[in-house]
C-alpha cells in the first residue's frame, strides 16, 4: 500500500538516496533567472554545481523560453538600482533642507552645520553606489552568465507543444483550475495562455520521466500553495502532486527550493559546502519572489481591501510588512497605485533612517557601519520590489502611467 500510495507518506532515508542517485535534475524559470541576482561568489558556486551534475539537468521548453523573455528585463533590474537610490538621496537633501527652512529662527539648531552634514552623507553614499556600478558587470557586451548556462543546457532542454497539444493542454488547464487541481490554479488570474506556465512545465516533467523511465527532482522557486503543502510552517511538496506523477510514470518526483537543493546536491556530489553567506544569499534573493506566504494566497487587492476594512491601518504599516510584500496578483489599479504609494513612503523612511544613522555621534564607527549596511540592503529590496511592481502595472494599465 505504501509503494502505491507514497505521495502521502514521508519517506525514508534510503528512497531519498535511491532518489538522489538516479533523479534528472529539473530548474524553473526564476532559479535560472537568479543567478544574475546572486554576487559573485554565490554565483559560482551555484553553477560550479550545476557544473558537476551536468549529465543530470534538464529544463522544459517553457522554461528556457521565460528564461531568454526575462533575462534582459531582470538585468535591467539590477542595473537601475544604482539611479534608483541616488534619486532616493537627493529627494532626501531636498526634504531635509526644507524641513531645516522652518527652524530659522530656532535658538540651538544650526541649519548650516546640520545641512552641510547631512549632504556630507549623502555625497559620501551616492559615492559609494556609484563606485558599486562601476563594478557592476556590462551584461549586454558580455553575458558569461548565459554562455554558462546556455553551455550546461546545451542538448537539454524539451521540445515546443504542437499547437494541437498546446491547445489540449490550454484545454485541460482550465478544467485542472476551476477544480483546484495543482499546479498552476494560483496563476489563473493571468491572462491565457501565460496562466498555463506552470502546467507546462508540469505535464514536460511527467511526459519526460515516462519517456526516460527516470525519476526528477524538480528545483522551483515558486512556494504558491499550488506546489507546496505547509503544515505547521513546515514546507513540503503537494502530495496529490507526487501522487499523480507516481501513477502516471511509475517514477518518483520531488522538490527543491534552491537553498536546500545545493546544500543537498554539494554533499551528494562530494564538492566543498556552500558557506553560510552563500545559502544565506540565495534564500534572501529567493524569497524575493513574488509569492510571499499568505499575502499572495488571496492577492493584493483583497489583502489592501482586507486592511481597509481593519481600520484603514495598512497603509501606515511599517518597513517589516512592505518589504514582505511583492504581489504578482494585481486586480484592481486603484489599490496597485496605492501599494506603489506605501512603497515610496517606505523608500523614503528607511532612506532618512540611513541619512540619520550616517551623521550619529553616539554610534561607534563599526555599529554605524554596520547598522548603514544593513538598511542599504533593506533599501534597494524595497526598489527592486517597487520596480517590478510598476513595471507589472505599466503593463496591464498603461493609460494610468
Amino acid at each position: 500500500m505504501r509503494d502505491t500510495f507514497i505521495g502521502y507518506y514521508d519517506w525514508t532515508k534510503e528512497e531519498f538516496d535511491e532518489l538522489w542517485s538516479k533523479a534528472l535534475f529539473v530548474f524553473d524559470t526564476n532559479t535560472l533567472l537568479n543567478i544574475y541576482r546572486y554576487t559573485e561568489g554565490t554565483c559560482e558556486q551555484f553553477l560550479e554545481t550545476l557544473e558537476v551534475a551536468k549529465d543530470r539537468i534538464w529544463i522544459p521548453h517553457q522554461v528556457g523560453l521565460e528564461f531568454h523573455r526575462n533575462r534582459r528585463s531582470t538585468i535591467a533590474k539590477q542595473v537601475k538600482a544604482y539611479d534608483d537610490l541616488t534619486v532616493c538621496l537627493d529627494q532626501y537633501c531636498k526634504e531635509f533642507d526644507t524641513a531645516l527652512g522652518e527652524y530659522k529662527h530656532h535658538k540651538l539648531i544650526d541649519r548650516e552645520k546640520l545641512n552641510g552634514e547631512f549632504r556630507k552623507a549623502a555625497d559620501k553614499m551616492k559615492e559609494s553606489i556609484r563606485e558599486s556600478e562601476k563594478a557592476h558587470p556590462d551584461y549586454t557586451e558580455n553575458d558569461p552568465v548565459l554562455e554558462k548556462v546556455s553551455q550546461l543546457f546545451e542538448g537539454r532542454v524539451g521540445g515546443p507543444l504542437l499547437e494541437d497539444k498546446f491547445k489540449k493542454v490550454c484545454a485541460e488547464g482550465k478544467k485542472r483550475y476551476a477544480a483546484k487541481i495543482p499546479p498552476g490554479y494560483k496563476d489563473h488570474k493571468k491572462p491565457e495562455p501565460h496562466c498555463y506556465g506552470d502546467l507546462f512545465i508540469w505535464l514536460a516533467m511527467i511526459a519526460k520521466a515516462e519517456k526516460e523511465k527516470q525519476p526528477i527532482i524538480f528545483v522551483t522557486s515558486d512556494t504558491k500553495e499550488d506546489w507546496w503543502r505547509n503544515d505547521k510552517g513546515k514546507r513540503s511538496p503537494r502530495p496529490d502532486l507526487l501522487q499523480e506523477f507516481r501513477e502516471k510514470t511509475e517514477q518518483l518526483c520531488y522538490f527543491y527550493t534552491p537553498k536546500p537543493f545545493i546544500t543537498h546536491a554539494r554533499s551528494h556530489f562530494n564538492l566543498e559546502a556552500a558557506t553560510q553567506d552563500t545559502l544565506k544569499e540565495i534564500k534572501e534573493v529567493r524569497e524575493e519572489n513574488p509569492w510571499i506566504n499568505g499575502m499572495a494566497e488571496r492577492g493584493v487587492g483583497s489583502a489592501w481591501r482586507d486592511g481597509a476594512k481593519a481600520g484603514g491601518m495598512m497603509s501606515l504599516r511599517s518597513v517589516s510588512f512592505i518589504e514582505n510584500v511583492h504581489p504578482v496578483e494585481i486586480s484592481d489599479i486603484k489599490y496597485s497605485r496605492e501599494l506603489l504609494g506605501v512603497y515610496n513612503k517606505n523608500i523614503q523612511r528607511v532612506t532618512t533612517d540611513i541619512l540619520k544613522k550616517s551623521i550619529d555621534e553616539s554610534l561607534a564607527e563599526d555599529t554605524k557601519t554596520l547598522v548603514v549596511n544593513k538598511l542599504q540592503e533593506k533599501l534597494e529590496l524595497l526598489c527592486q520590489k517597487k520596480d517590478t511592481l510598476e513595471e507589472e502595472c505599466r503593463e496591464r494599465w498603461p493609460e494610468y502611467f
